[in-house]
């Protein structure tokens, strides 16, 4: 099987929009941290959950914003971690 290249340009592109959709989501929900590490895993559990869905639906743009929504989850999380904002 032959796997087709990512252009830095796209890479470059999907971390532009994922900074757009970071604040946008800042906006929305404030700039609070994640309180625990169960919070963080029980948001990306969700997230991935409905990426499942997606997938089995074969809805590729549904995945592509629930991959979003993960990578936002994810560095949430870390930056959560880096701030201490989490209790246990």
């Amino acid at each position: 099987m032959s796997r087709k290249e990512i252009s830095s340009e796209s890479v470059e592109h999907v971390i532009l929009e994922l900074i757009d959709r970071l604040e946008k989501r800042v906006g929305e929900k404030g700039t609070h941290g994640f309180a625990s590490t169960h919070e963080i895993f029980g948001v990306l559990h969700e997230e991935h959950s409905e990426l499942l869905d997606a997938v089995i639906q074969n809805d590729k743009l549904q995945a592509r914003n629930e991959l979003f929504d993960i990578m936002i989850g994810a560095l949430w999380g870390i930056c959560s971690i880096e701030m201490e904002t989490i209790d246990w």
